[in-house]
């Protein structure tokens, strides 16, 4: 029997419990927000030179937070926990033979971040997060996708976003988030290769832009 996901019920609560503690502390928010990121990686074969790989990743999403301002100006600690889904291509330059790749991503993370003031409604807010993701495999055959079975691959990793900003505007409750770049960890799985990998990389080509509601 197939196992129902219980994200959707952790969502509600973590709602539930916003309004709450928004209806306790004038000096914190809730907020739900829908960001948009892009990352775009190239690398090159250790074994063999002349032969790289190119990555670009974009993907969607929607995340539940919370703001905890003690002193009602917009500075303090932020919690937020999201689900994102996504798409991944994978061509091959100077090689023959070796088929472009997509992958469907789906994932969640939990952020915990801080906004500190840089200008009147101009916020800096670096994030640490933990997240979970997984990828499936397709490869263009014969002018369509074709979708492999059996081989998600499952990966837990640890970003921190250190080049984050948040502009609040003065007379709605809307604000825009843009970052660039960060720091990533992540061990992945496959269910058909038997030893994991683990990926470290610093980049500042990754692109996220949101925009966010407080309530």
């Amino acid at each position: 029997m197939k196992k129902k996901s219980i994200l959707p019920v952790l969502m509600a609560l973590f709602i539930l419990v916003s309004i709450n503690a928004k209806a306790q502390s004038s000096g914190s928010y809730a907020f739900v927000d829908g960001f948009f990121k892009r990352n775009t990686t190239s690398t090159k074969d250790g074994q063999n030179n002349n032969v790289s790989q190119d990555v670009s990743t974009m993907g969607t999403g929607i995340g539940w937070g919370y703001l905890f301002s003690p002193n009602n100006d917009g500075q303090g600690i932020s919690i937020e926990m999201g689900v994102e889904i996504g798409a991944q291509n994978n061509s091959y330059t100077n090689i023959n033979g070796m088929p472009n790749t997509k992958e469907k991503l789906t994932g969640a993370t939990l952020a915990l971040g801080y906004h500190l003031t840089v200008i009147p409604r101009l916020y800096y807010v670096p994030q640490l997060s933990v997240g979970l993701i997984n990828s499936e495999p397709s490869q263009f055959v014969e002018a369509y996708w074709e979708w492999y079975t059996g081989t998600t691959t499952h990966s837990i990793g640890v970003r921190l976003n250190l080049l984050n900003f948040e502009f609040k505007s003065n007379d709605t409750p809307f604000s825009v988030r843009f970052g660039m770049g960060g720091i990533t960890y992540i061990k992945s799985t496959s269910n058909n290769v038997p030893n994991p990998m683990y990926t470290y990389d610093f980049d500042l080509n990754t692109f996220t832009t949101a925009v966010i509601y407080y309530f």
